[in-house]
């Protein structure tokens, strides 16, 4: 089993709005891309802040497509984003030791 240690980092605090509080991880910056969708149709970002007044961090996600954008936050207690990060780094875990089987390429490198 891997066993995962955290050290706690501080968020990054706007100078505009000193009421906000970013956590971005490793990175600069505040939000996180996943890798682009075929031809570029389809966006995903995903951010974690929190404003210092309230006692939840909300988790937002902002999906864009073609024709339309949408975004949605989902507010967290502390022991919920606990439970959220343990299940993030079960999955995390369990896509490093049960890889998905690679597609086979036809000829011009698209997968069958």
């Amino acid at each position: 089993m891997n066993a995962f240690t955290h050290t706690p980092r501080d968020p990054h605090v706007s100078q505009t709005h000193p009421n906000h509080r970013w956590f971005t991880g490793l990175s600069e910056s505040h939000w996180i891309a996943p890798k682009a969708q075929p031809k570029g149709f389809f966006s995903e970002e995903i951010s974690v802040k929190r404003f210092a007044d309230m006692d939840v961090a909300f988790l937002q996600f902002d999906v864009q497509t073609a024709n339309t954008s949408s975004s949605f936050n989902v507010n967290l207690t502390a022991a919920e984003l606990r439970e959220l990060a343990q299940r993030l780094l079960d999955a995390a875990h369990d896509l490093e030791v049960n890889p998905a089987p690679q597609a086979e390429l036809k000829n011009d490198g698209e997968t069958a």
